[in-house]
């Protein structure tokens, strides 16, 4: 099995993460591999915001769990009522991706600079989690706010996040995948 089949077979989202941070040439390497994401029309219509400011992490966290507590969605209520829990799974690096709102691919384009990103991570040792409910802070006030202070462009909305972080505990097995969900036309 190659490398790349190998790293896709065997990569876990991580949720529990050491506070020790990923050295600096590691991390560019793996915004380098989100670069070189396929993208619609070569555009490259994305912003990437690393964040590694425990305050600001700790802030945005703050704000997701509020929103995703008053969502209305049992899943997502139940979710951000546990005890501890850090929607971003308080991870020491966590990069927001982001697409202009212009952009019909931008999420797609995004999305898939964030599976670049995780697989390249997974190659060099890097724990990773790819999590959607930044979603919910960005569109709120507070949220527009921080927005700002992490450079993000005004017309940019956010794709998803991606916690980057050295591993503290195992993941959890992965469910089993289920081959119903493909069909072949000849």
């Amino acid at each position: 099995m190659s490398n790349t089949i190998e790293t896709i077979m065997t990569r876990r989202s991580c949720r529990s993460y050491k506070e020790d941070q990923i050295p600096e040439e590691i991390l560019t390497r793996i915004l380098e591999c989100g670069l070189q994401a396929p993208n619609s029309g070569g555009k490259q219509a994305w912003y990437f915001s690393v964040v590694q400011n425990k305050d600001t992490l700790a802030k945005m966290g703050g704000i997701i769990r509020d929103k995703m507590q008053n969502s209305g969605v049992d899943f997502l209520v139940n979710m951000a009522s546990m005890p501890g829990y850090d929607p971003l799974h308080h991870a020491p690096t966590v990069v927001f991706v982001s697409a202009p709102e212009s952009n019909q691919y931008g999420s797609i384009d995004g999305a898939l600079a964030a599976g670049n990103m995780v697989l390249s991570a997974a190659e060099l040792g890097i724990a990773s989690c790819i999590t959607t409910s930044s979603q919910f802070a960005f569109g709120s006030p507070e949220g527009q706010a921080i927005k700002s202070e992490l450079g993000i462009p005004a017309e940019n909305r956010t794709v998803c996040a991606v916690a980057l972080g050295y591993q503290d505990k195992d993941p959890m097995p992965a469910a089993p995948r289920s081959k119903t969900v493909i069909s072949f036309v000849k």
